[in-house]
């Protein structure tokens, strides 16, 4: 899934029939609960917390508490808000580390992740909704390593602090006393994280005079309000207003307080909320899950805008700039000069004249028109005599056009593409402690003998242990064997080599009557357990999976930014410049991943070149008055090769051969010359089959190829 990308971020829409979650993360434990919308308000469908020892043990803990939650709310999630505490923050940001942690989450737990919310300002807003007015309160969040400190005032966290060390009421107190208010502190003190007893007396008991005009009221927040007040700021931005007074298991028919402030909630909307980390400080500014985004504004109108006045008139007319008779004749603004002397009751011989005049003007015009901006397109049909013909020729990177050596200019182009791709290993690994014990060696033979370590013994069942150490017996005596005892480690692990007390042993290279060994206690220690791990064949899997998904993409990345260029798919080499695994042979997973990049390059060419090639080797052969141009070059089949760093092409053309035709000369032949003269001179050529001509402006009278050349445009057609 993807994550925090630029399309998962907030929209607002029609919650119904939909469940959340809201991953409220502290210190030491993450908080899940499953909630939906019920007429406006919040039911809380499940809910589950777990204690995690680190940020490696995090995810594991969470999908724990996510899975429990669900359970009990029967319904499976995927949209999540992030409550955070302020230790996951980085001098009022979010930290990298944070932003990381919460990106390998949301993707291995397979949610959408749409923010996060400090927990100060999500107690805040929760506070406000349910007590119905903005709080003044310090808020003090107590964990096993961790103290933080907020102060509430005027709808604002106004000051923040934290300490690290283990907490007591003193350093409680000298926390608060950092916060330091220009005005007295709020009488009210609401307290979250853990529900520490000891310290909670003690602040109750201690003397705040110093810090509070009179004695503070201490309230307890629980783990579940805690995360109940992450899924207030969640459903408030979600409905655009603040939701009902109360978490309820049954609907609430309760109007909610629509809230004026858009981002009172601290989200915002429009953002990619893990990489863009800035946060707003928390002094003196609204607090927010995202960097805040400008509030629309009104239109701007100016004070005086605003006042009515009387409309000015100004009488004076402005001077006409001079017109240029070209410019009235385009412009038709003699028309309505002429046509005003109908509407006159003047004599007929009056408006005889003025039809004179409005034909003269017409032709007068549309003659200095056919000399001044007309132009010209001559269209030639002419038969052409196909002719298809094998070629064979090679592109040079580097290099210009060489037609005589049947040679094309051509150019490297590479494209890099990279992605990564989990798998799941299916590999199996036996794992195990060896057996412990000790035994007493005896010597039965006559002479003092020595074993070193590593000397192996065997059980009657065929089990083999080592010695831990070297020893050395003494020999026998008339009534009894020389003996010592000595710590035995059995070579292979498992269960089998506990062996019960009394065992007789024998040495592997020596006879059971001159050397044997017994144990007194049993054997302890050993046993054994199967693993799943990564196998060779679980990472050639995904190799040849990401590699073939790769190199797609490299051909096309290549074709679509290169659209003018020829390539050849068999022309194309992949090469794979990073493999890398997460993971290696044989070692434990329960996923692993590949990241690879590669790189899709060619030998490339520009299809005019290769077309002016092929009409230069049709016209070693043309007939007689004939020839095939560029434009009338159609290829029929092409393979291509690289070798040797050059590209060889191998194909058969067809060239549709035309008459011999020069432009140059036939604009100067036609220039001047009536559409019926230049068809007449045209038609002369036996390979001409048609002629035609596109004069523009189209409403000319009798219009003549202009005598410019630049205004005169050649096409010549062909037919079969």
């Amino acid at each position: 899934m993807a994550l925090f990308s630029p399309n998962s971020i907030f929209k607002k829409k029609n919650p119904v029939n939909e469940n959340y979650l809201s991953l409220t993360i502290t210190p030491e434990k993450v908080l899940a609960l499953i909630w939906a919308f019920r007429q406006s308000s919040i039911q809380v469908l499940g809910y589950a917390e777990a204690k995690f020892k680190d940020p490696e043990n995090l995810v594991h803990q969470a999908a724990v508490a996510i899975d429990q939650a669900s359970e009990e709310a029967k319904s499976d999630v995927s949209q999540v808000v992030f409550g955070l505490s302020r230790n996951w923050f980085d001098d009022g940001q979010v930290s990298s580390e944070t932003s990381r942690l919460l990106e390998s989450m949301s993707s291995d737990l397979e949610l959408k992740a749409q923010a996060f919310v400090p927990l100060s300002v999500s107690i805040k807003n929760y506070l406000k909704s349910q007590e119905g007015a903005a709080p003044n309160v310090i808020c003090v969040g107590l964990f096993e390593n961790l103290c933080e400190a907020h102060l509430i005032k005027n709808n604002q966290v106004t000051a923040s602090t934290q300490t690290r060390t283990n907490q007591t009421p003193e350093k409680v107190v000298e926390l608060i006393k950092s916060l330091d208010a220009k005005e007295a502190l709020p009488s009210r003190i609401v307290i979250f994280g853990e529900h520490d007893s000891h310290i909670m007396g003690k602040l109750q008991d201690s003397n705040l005079s110093d810090l509070f005009t009179q004695e503070p009221r201490i309230e307890y927040l629980s783990e579940r309000e805690l995360a109940e007040s992450v899924a207030f700021a969640q459903g408030a931005d979600i409905l655009g207003h603040e939701v009902a007074t109360q978490v309820s298991a049954q609907p609430v028919n309760k109007v909610p307080k629509e809230v004026k402030e858009p981002d009172e909630f601290g989200f915002v909307e429009g953002e990619d909320i893990l990489k863009d980390k800035t946060q707003e400080n928390v002094v003196g500014q609204r607090e927010a899950s995202l960097s805040a985004l400008p509030q629309p504004k009104l239109p701007h109108v100016p004070p005086e805008q605003t006042k009515e006045k009387p409309a000015e008139v100004e009488n004076k007319q402005p001077k006409t700039p001079g017109v240029s008779i070209l410019d009235q004749i385009l412009t038709l603004a003699w028309f309505e000069k002429i046509t005003g002397i109908f509407k006159k009751q003047d004599s007929p011989r009056k408006i005889a004249v003025a039809l004179i005049v409005l034909i003269a003007i017409f032709l007068m015009s549309s003659l200095i028109l056919g000399q001044t901006i007309s132009r010209a397109q001559v269209t030639i049909r002419v038969k052409s005599q196909p002719q298809e013909e094998n070629f064979s020729a090679q592109v040079i990177v580097g290099s210009e056009s060489n037609f005589d050596s049947k040679q094309v200019a051509g150019e490297t182009i590479s494209a890099r593409t990279q992605g990564s791709q989990k798998g799941v290993p299916t590999g199996k690994k036996k794992l195990g402690n060896n057996s412990k014990g000790q035994v007493t060696v005896f010597n039965w033979t006559t002479s003092q003998t020595t074993f070193p370590a590593k000397t192996t013994i065997i059980s009657p069942q065929g089990i083999k242990f080592n010695l831990d150490s070297g020893i050395q017996i003494a020999s026998r005596s008339a009534s009894q064997p020389g003996q010592e005892q000595v710590a035995v480690t059995a070579a292979d692990f498992g269960p089998e080599a506990n062996l019960a007390s009394g065992t007789d042993f024998n040495f592997q290279q020596y006879d059971s009557l001159l050397y044997s060994a017994r144990n007194d206690n049993a054997f302890s220690g050993g046993d054994e357990k199967e693993i799943t791990v990564v196998s060779t064949g679980d990472m050639d899997k995904l190799d040849k999976s990401l590699s073939s998904e790769l190199k797609e993409k490299s051909i096309e990345n290549l074709k679509s930014s290169n659209p003018d260029k020829v390539i050849g798919d068999d022309a194309i080499t992949i090469d794979v410049t990073k493999k890398q695994f997460d993971k290696k042979v044989d070692e434990e997973a329960t996923l692993f991943n590949l990241d690879m990049n590669v790189t899709a390059s060619v030998i490339t060419y520009e299809q005019s070149k290769l077309n002016e090639l092929l009409s230069a080797i049709a016209n070693e052969d043309a007939p007689q008055e004939l020839e095939a141009k560029p434009q009338n070059i159609e290829v029929l089949s092409l393979n291509s090769k690289a070798s040797g760093g050059k590209l060889n092409l191998v194909g058969k053309f067809r060239a549709n051969f035309i008459p011999k035709l020069d432009e140059n000369d036939l604009k100067s032949t036609i220039a001047g010359k009536g559409e019926k003269q230049v068809r007449d001179i045209l038609m002369q050529n036996p390979q001409i089959t048609d002629v035609s001509i596109d004069f523009s402006p189209g409403f000319l009278l009798a219009p003549k190829i202009p005598k410019t050349e630049e205004k005169v445009t050649i096409k010549i057609e062909t037919t079969t």
